[in-house]
């Protein structure tokens, strides 16, 4: 159920997926829902008014799965150990890549270092609703054998429910490609942040 809410894979790792292979195997019959949608988050800041962007470029936001479980109503019993095991991890809220800078958002996005708790999941849910609305979304209508790969730099996406869950299997396949680095860390190398880099390259 968790896949249903917009999210970026492996963004609550401290080394997040670079990108997403999703293979489909099983997919409901057309129409009968179970698609997978996108949304570009690169398209959604290029949309931004420039003050807006600049505002939002020097942030820090916390990536958290214990978090994103509480979403969905897990029982949290086990958070303690959960969190020891994948701890919050620090992304930069907007992502540079090769084609422009995109809003690293979705589920597992917390809050923002150093603002106000509910002040910065009040900007994150304003910005999760600009990334996801109409205009940045592509809806992939699965055909067995479909092989989909996403940025997660410069994409969010979730899966749709479809007829008879309990007879109509749906299998797609997920092979993740890290990163290789944590922006915030690479960032702070060298520089008056030991803080910054013990915690986001624990």
């Amino acid at each position: 159920s968790g896949n249903g809410y917009w999210h970026i894979d492996s963004s609550f790792k401290v080394i997040p997926a670079l990108a997403s292979l999703l293979d489909g195997r099983l997919v409901p019959p057309p129409g009968a829902g179970g698609e997978t949608e996108f949304a570009s988050s690169r398209a959604a800041f290029a949309a931004l008014p420039e003050g807006q962007q600049r505002e939002l470029e020097d942030l820090i936001c916390i990536h958290d799965f214990v978090y994103s479980l509480s979403l969905d109503g897990k029982d949290m019993v086990s958070g303690k150990q959960m969190r020891k095991r994948l701890p919050p991890a620090r992304h930069f809220l907007v992502r540079k890549t090769l084609h422009g800078k995109s809003i690293f958002t979705g589920k597992h996005c917390s809050h923002i270092e150093n603002l106000d708790l509910q002040e910065g999941r009040a900007l994150i849910r304003e910005l999760n609703r600009h990334v996801t609305s109409g205009e940045f979304v592509y809806r992939h209508e699965w055909s067995p054998g479909d092989l989909v790969v996403c940025d997660n730099r410069s994409c969010i996406h979730r899966g749709r429910p479809w007829s008879n869950p309990g007879q109509v299997k749906r299998m797609i396949c997920l092979a993740k490609i890290a990163e290789g680095r944590n922006e915030v860390a690479a960032a702070y190398l060298g520089r008056e942040r030991p803080g910054a880099i013990g915690e986001a390259a624990a």
